[in-house]
C-alpha cells in the first residue's frame, strides 16, 4: 500500500492540505480512545464509533511523512524534554485514574491512543536525523530501519512466546525479544533475497 499512500500524499499541494489529512486521520484514530478513557457516574463514556481506530498504521505513516518532509530542526535538549513530557503524560493519567483496588489499564491504552502517538513521534524526532549527532547510534538505527517492517511482522511471535517462558521479567524479556525479532527478520530477508535473485536469473 505504501506506493499508493505516497501518491495520495504527493498530490496534496499545500501544507494546509497535508495538515488536514493528518488531522482527519488523527481525529478518526484517537478520539474514541480519548472518550473511552473517562467515566461518568462509574460508566465509561464509550459513545463514539471506534471502527476507524484500525487505521492507526496509516495515521502513523503520514505523521512520519510530514516529519520527513518538513524536517523540524530541534535542539537536543528540546527533543529530550519533549520525550520526557510525552512519557509523563500517560503515566500521570494512569496514576490519578488508578485506585487501591483497580489499576487504570484502560487509560489511553493501545496503538490507537493519542498519548502513544505522541510518544512515538517524540522517539522519531529523537532519532530521525541522529547522524548529525551520534554516528554510532545512527548506525544501529539505520541497520534496524532496513528490516523494521520484517521485525514488526515477527515481533508478535516472539512476544507471545517469551511472555509465557520468562515469567514477565521485563529486564530479561525485552532484550531477548528485540534480539530474536531482529535475527529472525535478517534471516527472512536473506532467504527472501536469495529466492528473488533465483527468479531474476531465470527471467534473464
Amino acid at each position: 500500500m505504501i506506493p499508493f499512500l505516497n501518491r495520495l500524499y504527493d498530490t496534496l499541494t499545500s501544507k494546509k492540505e497535508k495538515y488536514v489529512l493528518v488531522g482527519s486521520l488523527a481525529f478518526l484514530t484517537f478520539l474514541p480512545q480519548i472518550v473511552k478513557t473517562f467515566k461518568f457516574n462509574g460508566v465509561f463514556l464509550d459513545t463514539t464509533v471506534d471502527y476507524w481506530q484500525i487505521i492507526y498504521p496509516i495515521t502513523y505513516f503520514y505523521i512520519g511523512k510530514m516529519i520527513k518532509e518538513f524536517q523540524p530542526h530541534l535542539k537536543v535538549w528540546k527533543r529530550i524534554l519533549f520525550f520526557v513530557v510525552a512519557l509523563a503524560i500517560p503515566c500521570t493519567f494512569c496514576f490519578f485514574f488508578s485506585t487501591q483496588t483497580e489499576y487504570a489499564w484502560y487509560t489511553f491504552n493501545g496503538f490507537e491512543a493519542l498519548t502513544t502517538a505522541i510518544v512515538a513521534t517524540a522517539i522519531f524526532l529523537m532519532f530521525y536525523d541522529i547522524d548529525k549527532k551520534i554516528p554510532i547510534i545512527n548506525k544501529v538505527i539505520a541497520e534496524v530501519s532496513i528490516c523494521s517492517f520484517e521485525m514488526y511482522l515477527f515481533s508478535s511471535i516472539w512476544d507471545k512466546y517469551f511472555y509465557t517462558v520468562l515469567d514477565y521479567n521485563i529486564f530479561i524479556m525485552v532484550p531477548i525479544i528485540i534480539l530474536s525479532t531482529y535475527v529472525s527478520a535478517k534471516i527472512f530477508i536473506l532467504i527472501r533475497d536469495l529466492i528473488l535473485n533465483m527468479f531474476r536469473k531465470k527471467e534473464r
